[in-house]
């Protein structure tokens, strides 16, 4: 080192460097920043896979139904079921069950180590919701069962459901990015 560039007592690389000012720390911060996408770009990501969820977990999953739907109006006469009574047809316990069971499993093999509590919250509910899927499933195909319902009951299910795993899928997602 020559004698202009000697440091100081009690300067170190932490201190200044080459008379600009800035701070080894503040450059390293300010490459930090660059490199790492910003709060909304990541917000965005994550709603971008929970899109993807959306569309393959969820809109997949009832096509059966809908296609129940568009063949009974091809008869000659159609029988126009009730939404309710659809519902009641489209095993929409399972699709809660397969969507909660999802949701606990990708909480469950994350990568970080503790939960958080929002995703603590979001798994209890999926928990019950798939217990809770369970028990009603056993016994919504009995013949003494009120098919409007079993469908207004499964449909407020499956929306819970939506909520919850998509609510612990964000989170997750969220966490990987």
């Amino acid at each position: 080192m020559t004698a202009s560039a000697a440091e100081s007592p009690g300067e170190s690389d932490f201190g200044t460097q080459g008379g600009g000012g800035a701070t080894l720390i503040e450059d390293q911060i300010g490459e930090v920043a660059a490199r790492s996408p910003s709060n909304a770009a990541l917000h965005k990501q994550a709603f971008g896979k929970l899109g993807m969820w959306f569309l393959f977990a969820v809109i997949f999953a009832v096509l059966p139904t809908l296609g129940e739907w568009l063949n009974s109006r091809q008869f000659k006469e159609p029988t126009h079921a009730g939404f309710f009574e659809l519902a009641a047809r489209a095993d929409l316990y399972v699709v809660s069950m397969g969507l909660a069971a999802s949701a606990i499993s990708q909480a469950l093999m994350r990568k970080r180590g503790s939960f958080p509590p929002a995703l603590k919250f979001w798994s209890s509910v999926n928990v019950l919701a798939l217990a809770l899927t369970a028990f009603l499933a056993a016994t919504a195909d009995s013949s003494e069962m009120d098919p409007r319902t079993v469908g207004s009951q499964s449909f407020i299910i499956l929306i819970s459901t939506l909520v919850s795993a998509g609510s612990s899928t964000y989170i997750c997602e969220r966490e990987n990015l």
